[in-house]
């Protein structure tokens, strides 16, 4: 017995005899052949020639989806052997097995494309003995490649996310883009859309919405833009639920987070009198000093307030002056209007005004 590859020169008791011909043979069989074939020839000349698949029984271009369950029959190989003896079959790794007289391959473990994405195995045939001639084995490489499920969901990086946004920011204007979105999957299971979700979160989706930007294959970036102004006196922070979904044909799968939105306040409010606009009755020959009312004022931005300057103007009799000014930790002023220089109430202005003085405090 002697073992052969492609390139082999067949030598029978030391004489070479219809090389051509044999040759030729194993050459038709073993385009594909990735290991040696055993070929017993006789002096006879009786040779057992190799047994060949037979098309569409050789996984050529086979692949398999990565949800199969363990323990499915995925392919059957076929062969044939010129003698009609019966072929068995092999093969190798820990991913698939066959059954050896029938050719059923069977998954043995489960697959996941996204760790692996291509699994190499090596089939096997193999003749049984004609004449006394020992069996020939067949064996080719096969690659096959695990096709992608929709099985993985679109992951948002670094969630949950937050922003601040000043209150005066012009409607449509990006406001912040830093929110990354990827899929594992390929292809269409990997392509998503980002939406808010306005039933959770209604009062953010009608301020603000939110943009897909395709970045590559299983990555986009989310832009969140302003649609309407928004007011720091009118709600100070905004929490806006987005979705990712995937766009697969079948079994779309989905993710949402949460975005906080804290609107900064600007300076664009005056200050605020308690109470205001003021009225007291005063008796004309009060002492100066007198309590005529109580003021309370604070700045109109809450959230970042200033201090503020009280003055009275418009008096033009001085008949009215400020007592001490006090300020809590909430920058909220308080302080008296006092009475000044003694009122006259038979005073012309006052008179032709119905008996009121009337000023302003700034």
């Amino acid at each position: 017995m002697q073992t052969y590859g492609m390139d082999n020169v067949i030598t029978i008791d030391g004489i070479s005899s219809g090389i051509d011909k044999v040759a030729s043979e194993i050459d038709k069989v073993a385009s594909e052949i990735v290991s040696e074939t055993t070929i017993s020839p006789k002096c006879s000349g009786q040779i057992n020639r190799p047994p060949e698949f037979v098309p569409g029984g050789d996984m050529d271009k086979f692949s398999l989806k990565e949800d199969t369950p363990v323990g499915t029959s995925v392919y059957t190989l076929r062969a044939r052997d010129p003698e009609n003896t019966r072929v068995h079959y092999y093969i190798s790794g820990d991913s698939l097995s066959v059954e050896r007289d029938t050719g059923v391959v069977k998954l043995m473990r489960p697959l996941d494309r996204e760790v692996q994405s291509s699994t190499e195995v090596i089939i096997s045939i193999t003749d049984e003995s004609v004449a006394g001639l020992q069996p020939n084995t067949i064996s080719i490489r096969r690659e096959i490649l695990i096709l992608d499920q929709n099985d993985n969901p679109p992951k948002f990086q670094n969630a949950p996310y937050s922003f601040s946004l000043d209150e005066i920011t012009v409607p449509g204007t990006i406001i912040y883009s830093d929110i990354i979105v990827t899929d594992a999957d390929i292809g269409a299971n990997a392509e998503m859309k980002l939406s808010c979700l306005n039933k959770v979160t209604p009062a953010a989706c009608q301020k603000f919405e939110i943009r897909s930007v395709a970045i590559s294959s299983g990555r986009i970036r989310g832009e969140i833009v302003l649609t309407e102004p928004v007011d720091y006196e009118e709600q100070t922070s905004y929490t806006m639920s987005i979705e990712a979904e995937d766009l697969a044909e079948f079994g779309r799968l989905k993710s949402t987070t949460n975005i906080l939105i804290n609107i900064k306040d600007i300076q664009d409010q005056p200050p605020v009198f308690q109470n205001a606009p003021f009225t007291a009755t005063v008796l004309e020959n009060s002492a100066k000093g007198t309590s005529v009312l109580n003021i309370v004022v604070r700045d109109g931005d809450a959230g970042d307030p200033r201090e503020v300057v009280l003055m009275i103007e418009n008096d033009n009799n001085g008949y009215f002056q400020l007592g001490e000014i006090s300020k809590d930790d909430r920058k909220v002023y308080t302080t008296t209007l006092q009475t000044n220089n003694p009122i006259d109430r038979e005073d012309e202005g006052i008179i032709e005004n119905g008996g009121l003085y009337m000023f302003q405090i700034k």
